[in-house]
């Protein structure tokens, strides 16, 4: 919705997330709430552009509901249009497909995530719709495990039997897409069945080493065989999912028709159903938080100093939010209009936060509260990390202060014995030295690895390279060699997958392509 009183100085950006057909897209927060965002910028000057971004809008205005990612705000900055959208905390199925390969075959058990995706999809198509780019970036998951389909840029009404242009991402595009440059609801269940076995697997059905390689697998109907731990009928519904011939392929009707995929969607209405039961009976009313828009119960919230409330981990997130961006605030965030100028109470801070955020946002505040007393604030040189003197004398030495900060660590110099504050070691190993160097004040070299002193830095970067007199980290030529390779073929690989950030999350196992052996003298 268009909201007047917000506009681009209204938001922070924290982070740029991944992902987005049509435009870049950030985690951001309302800075005068505090509440976490996603904001989606999109070009917003040629006609085509604007034409683009209003039925973007229109959709996601249309399709609101439970199973898609809710606008909150949109507004027009310049030649550019944004979209800020509710922040799904727990990212995009990306991050899920990775996380269940980090579980046995037997744990993966993906019915409730399909089933929830398949209401979604059909959701949409009982509204006359078809998303066009269904893919694991543009399914969403909530903190409560539900699961929402997202970024509507490419979705359209289907107002005949197809629609006539082709778009969308090409590996996740039906065989009848490229030959009949036209679009249906079956080409959004091949999609979902392609997800599906991402799910299971890890791996994109028709893997291959490009993208030309994938479609052509695609067109001729190649996909690789499901593993024997999948269920038979699972089995069975993905592979008529990923038909060739797109008439065999099953409605989203029919799909929810399948027993298992039946029996959870009719156990979560069930226990949803149940929960409302209970509480009719215990006659306890429900309270709304207008920030995730989810009943809570009244001990499941808290409120602010005007009795604004809003749930504990809306709230939580805001606070720890603000504390990862160094510009910590505990205003309200339960006033839906977004005028209320008060704060959680302290007894509520110690009631939702941890006791390590509990202390860096009470160092917070009184960092600002004395911030016109820089002379009795000590700060860290290495990390930055600031902290008050109560005893009320500038420490000069700042060697001296030991730093509380746990990302930075207190190491002595084996050349002069000096104590230095380091950032933690650097995976690079020639930043390691140089942060090292850095670090001493007595102009001291030495290595970070081995310890030996030198009398210039220079001296320390060659002894990696002089196979005379090697750093213990050297290791012998032939195992150099397959060390060298192993990072040109890692590099291949994180270069394809940012050239392809679609597929990014699939694993692509590196090992096959480094040699066991190295045969001396012979170019690599």
């Amino acid at each position: 919705m268009e909201h007047p009183e917000v506009g681009y100085d209204s938001f922070e950006i924290i982070e740029e997330l991944e992902g987005g057909a049509q435009g870049r897209t950030f985690h951001v927060k309302l800075i005068e709430t505090g509440v976490p965002y996603a904001m989606k910028r999109i070009n917003y000057l040629k006609k085509e552009d604007k034409e683009r971004a209003e039925k973007e809008i229109a959709q996601m205005k249309k399709l609101e509901s439970k199973f898609t990612v809710k606008l909150a705000f949109s507004f027009i900055d310049r030649t550019d249009m944004y979209l800020v959208t509710e922040y799904c905390e727990k990212g995009d199925l990306r991050k899920v497909i990775t996380e269940l390969q980090t579980l046995s075959e037997e744990e993966r058990r993906v019915w409730a995530i399909f089933g929830q995706m398949i209401s979604a999809l059909d959701f949409l198509h009982c509204n006359g719709v078809i998303h066009r780019d269904i893919k694991p970036a543009n399914i969403f998951v909530m903190i409560d495990g539900s699961v929402r389909l997202g970024d509507f840029g490419l979705a359209r009404d289907l107002e005949g039997n197809y629609y006539a242009k082709e778009e969308g991402t090409k590996v996740y595009m039906a065989a009848e897409v490229f030959k009949f440059k036209r679009m249906d609801y079956s080409t959004d269940i091949f999609a979902m069945g392609i997800v599906t076995t991402e799910l299971l697997t890890g791996h994109h059905p028709f893997e291959a080493p490009n993208e030309i390689a994938m479609i052509e697998k695609i067109k001729s109907g190649q996909h690789s065989e499901l593993p024997e731990f999948v269920p038979k009928e699972l089995k069975e519904l993905i592979t008529v999912m990923l038909s060739l011939d797109s008439k065999r392929r099953p409605t989203t009707k029919q799909i929810m028709q399948q027993s298992t995929i039946n029996m959870y969607l009719r156990m979560n209405e069930e226990i949803k159903h149940l929960k409302e039961q209970i509480l009719q009976q215990q006659g306890k009313n429900l309270i709304f938080c207008c920030v995730c828009r989810e009943e809570f119960l009244s001990r499941q919230t808290v409120e602010c100093t005007a009795g604004h409330r809003a749930c504990i981990n809306c709230v939580r997130d805001s606070i720890q939010s603000g504390l990862r961006s160094a510009r910590a605030n505990s205003s309200c965030i339960g006033d839906g209009s977004c005028r209320c100028q008060e704060h959680y109470s302290d007894a509520v801070l110690q009631q939702i936060l941890d006791e390590e955020d509990y202390k860096r946002f009470s160092d917070y505040e009184t960092y600002n509260a004395l911030k016109d007393f820089k002379d009795y604030l000590v700060r860290c040189p290495f990390c930055g990390y600031a902290e008050f003197e109560s005893e009320g004398y500038k420490i000069s030495d700042k060697l001296t202060f030991t730093c509380q900060n746990p990302k930075c660590k207190v190491v002595s110099c084996p050349k002069c014995n000096k104590i230095n504050h380091l950032p933690q070691q650097c995976a690079h190993i020639e930043e390691g030295i140089e942060s090292l160097h850095k670090a001493c004040f007595n102009d001291c070299h030495w290595c970070y690895c081995c310890g030996r002193s030198f009398n210039v830095v220079k001296d320390v970067y060659a002894h990696f390279r002089d196979p005379s007199n090697p750093c213990v980290l050297y290791e012998d030529s032939l195992i150099e060699d397959i060390k060298r390779i192993r990072v040109k073929v890692t590099k291949a690989v994180a270069d394809w997958k940012a050239q392809n950030p679609d597929i990014a999350h699939l694993t692509i196992d590196i090992e096959q392509y480094i040699p066991k052996k190295i045969v001396r003298g012979r170019n690599d």
